[in-house]
């Protein structure tokens, strides 16, 4: 099908020097340029030369149109292309060209409208998910092969091994007593233990974690494990970690809510961080009151009159982002929630990062009246090189898709918009041909037939001869 073009037998885990690699490219690079030689060398493609010869008349007698197209494009004779360039667009095209296909209507075979599945992509992607959610529980992670799990449940096995011993006095303002250093113990697993689940399953976080709860209703309550066989779901299954866990799920999932909820709403922290390069301890507290009622409107799941309060998630979040490594956590929430808005630029997911990690903190800081809020931007401690120039053309980006996302949503912009809008005389090419699925794209043959039931041409470029209309384009 053309999808795999050579197999270069490296690995940076195996060898230090890529010399396989550098072989590979160099000798593609050989092989593309001995091919364009012997393509020259064709009698029958003379016209290659006869195209470069026409190319370079511009500058060597050029007319007074030619003399005002150099200028306005900054073409210059050392920046024309050679030849031998003009082969490998050709061939760059021909190759594109080959990987697109399409098909007449007159031979294409409508479905039965009883043969569309409702909603196969979704109910394709639980089925997956569920199945993932199956084998995890099937062969849970031992928790000895997760440094940060392991240190927290031995301290866990320590604190209840001191369980009843008697300290005086002045021990226990040392060490402090073994019935609260064993709470502090499971708090602190407890919450190891979601952070885990939520950067191990990522966008399937939330339905996951609903999953285990039910999972562990239908389980009963252990003792706890020795260290050298303990698994995360042994852990999760002890006494103590088991009644302390369906909180810490609310608040994982209010979380992650609350994440996707500012990146929704990053137009109006980088509206204001582009003007005045910080944002006020207003907008910081009106932005978290809306984010949260956003998030906990819609996952109504768990989140009932009777649920987790928001006082008691602000506490957990303040607890959690003044941890020594918040910021390598939110960095590690970063990188995968980056997979799941692959569209949004790295300069707006450095100001999340940045929000929980640094504003955040301040801001808490600041309502306890510890300190005054500061609500500057530092650009080193976000760690992205010309982060001002970047976030104000990311900003404009975001404007645009979101432009574009609001019309959408609005109406569709048929071809015949464009068409009378900007051209006259339009003859139409290839009225019969229409879009082919030669992979048999999951859901891609709905979109062909819903297209035609709608009356929508199934294509993605309508070609065809005009007249340009000079006046609307004069006024763009």
């Amino acid at each position: 099908m053309g999808h795999l073009d050579g197999i270069v037998d490296y690995s940076p885990l195996d060898s230090d020097s890529p010399k396989a690699l550098r072989e590979a490219i160099f000798s593609a690079l050989d092989v593309v340029e001995q091919n364009s030689v012997a393509f020259l060398r064709e009698p029958d493609n003379d016209y290659f030369f006869t195209h470069y010869r026409e190319s370079i008349q511009r500058f060597l007698h050029p007319t007074l149109l030619l003399v005002e197209e150099n200028r306005i494009a900054d073409k210059t004779p050392t920046g024309i292309l050679n030849v031998f360039s003009s082969v490998y667009r050709f061939h760059r095209y021909l190759k594109l060209r080959t990987r697109l296909s399409s098909q007449s209507q007159l031979r294409y075979a409508r479905m039965d409208a009883l043969d569309l599945p409702e909603g196969e992509l979704q109910h394709r992607m639980d089925r997956e998910r569920e199945e993932r959610f199956r084998k995890w529980v099937g062969r849970p992670l031992e928790i000895r092969y997760d440094e940060t799990l392991a240190k927290r449940y031995k301290r866990l096995l320590d604190t209840e091994r001191s369980l009843g011993q008697e300290r005086n006095r002045f021990t226990s303002f040392f060490l402090g007593t073994p019935v609260r250093n064993f709470e502090q113990a499971c708090a602190e697993l407890v919450t190891e233990l979601g952070l885990h689940l939520l950067n191990f399953w990522k966008v399937d976080t939330r339905e996951n974690l609903i999953k285990l709860l039910d999972y562990m209703e239908s389980q009963s309550g252990i003792a706890s494990v020795p260290f050298n066989r303990a698994t995360l779901l042994d852990a999760l299954r002890q006494t103590e970690i088991r009644e302390r866990f369906p909180g810490e799920v609310k608040n994982l999932v209010l979380f992650d809510l609350i994440y996707d909820k500012l990146i929704e709403n990053l137009p109006l922290i980088a509206t204001e961080l582009r003007d005045t390069n910080q944002i006020t301890e207003k907008s910081m507290e009106d932005l978290m009151d809306k984010v949260f009622l956003e998030a906990t409107s819609t996952f109504q799941t768990i989140f009932t009159e009777d649920s987790v309060a928001g006082e008691e998630f602000f506490n957990w979040l303040e607890r959690l982002i003044s941890r020594r490594d918040a910021e390598k956590l939110m960095r590690q929430v970063s990188e995968w929630k980056r997979l799941a808005h692959p569209r949004l630029s790295e300069p707006l997911f450095g100001i999340v990062s940045y929000y929980f990690s640094n504003l955040l903190p301040s801001f808490y800081a600041s309502q306890r009246g510890e300190k005054k809020f500061d609500g500057k931007i530092n650009p080193r401690n976000i760690g992205i090189k010309d982060f001002w120039n970047r976030l104000n053309q990311a900003y404009g980006d975001l404007l645009i898709q979101n432009l574009l996302a609001d019309y959408k949503r609005g109406e569709a912009i048929p071809p015949s918009h464009v068409i009378d809008g900007f051209f006259s005389n339009f003859q139409s090419l290839n009225d019969d041909l229409m879009t082919a699925d030669p992979v048999r794209f999951p859901g891609f043959r709905h979109s062909i037939e819903r297209a035609l039931a709608s009356k929508v041409p199934p294509v993605g470029v309508i070609t065809g001869l005009a007249d340009f209309e000079h006046d609307p384009i004069a006024t763009l």
